[in-house]
Formats: C-alpha cells, sequence, structure tokens
C-alpha cells in the first residue's frame, strides 16, 4: 500500500443534540419532530452545486453539507441551521427547507455570491473532476 496516496475529504458539518427539557436521555423515536424531541444545531456549508454525469447535468441546483443534513436530520429532529449564502441565494433555494422543522435564523445572508461546487463525474461515476 503506498502511504503516499493522496486523500480526498469532503466538508462534514458540525452537529449538537440537545436533549428535551428535563430529560437525560437525547433518543429520537420515529415519528415526525416534536417540541419535545432534541434538537440538532448544524453549522456548515450552504452551496449551489453543478453535477454533470454522462447521464445528464443538474446546473446550480441546492448543495452543501449543511443542506443535505438539515433536510435529513429533519425527519427526525428540529433542526437550527448555521451557515452563509450570498445575495444570489434566493426563495427558490430556501423553499427546499418549507415545510420542515429547520430554523434558518443562523442562516446569514452576506454581499457577494454563494460558494459553488462543481464536479465532472466519468461514465462509471467512481472518478470526477472538480
Amino acid at each position: 500500500m503506498n502511504s503516499t496516496a493522496a486523500h480526498s475529504y469532503s466538508a462534514v458539518p458540525f452537529m449538537f443534540i440537545v436533549a428535551p427539557s428535563g430529560s437525560t436521555n437525547p433518543a429520537i423515536a420515529l415519528g415526525s419532530p416534536s417540541s419535545r424531541w432534541p434538537t440538532s444545531i448544524v453549522v456548515g456549508s450552504v452551496a449551489f452545486d453543478t453535477v454533470e454525469t454522462p447521464f445528464g447535468k443538474a446546473e446550480k441546483v441546492l448543495g452543501g453539507s449543511a443542506s443535505f443534513f438539515s433536510i435529513a436530520a429533519s425527519f427526525f429532529t428540529r433542526v437550527h441551521l448555521v451557515g452563509v449564502v450570498g445575495s444570489d441565494f434566493g426563495a427558490k433555494e430556501l423553499a427546499a427547507f418549507d415545510g420542515r422543522p429547520i430554523d434558518l435564523e443562523g442562516l446569514e445572508k452576506q454581499d457577494g455570491l454563494t460558494f459553488h461546487w462543481q464536479g465532472k463525474y466519468s461514465y462509471d461515476l467512481n472518478s470526477r473532476d472538480t
């Protein structure tokens, strides 16, 4: 094994689980999130992704590890999302969070452009150029 092989790492959001008031167990039961459930706080990237494969291309769609985590976690807990987006991040992108127990108070909009990741995948989908 070559110990000098290059590694690729993705951004991973930070998550904190806060137990419900009066509880010492942050365990989560299945069902819809309620005020008695723990709360997750996620700090990470909220971005645009452009993904191209030999089978199609999706341009400037919602991306970012904090976005993906928040939507997935919202099936099990209330989520407070903390991140930064640019002035080009609008209502269309925010609609992905609508109807979910995701608090966007910590999502700050700054002047400038939102981070934009781009990747082009090969036919086997195992290798990519970013």
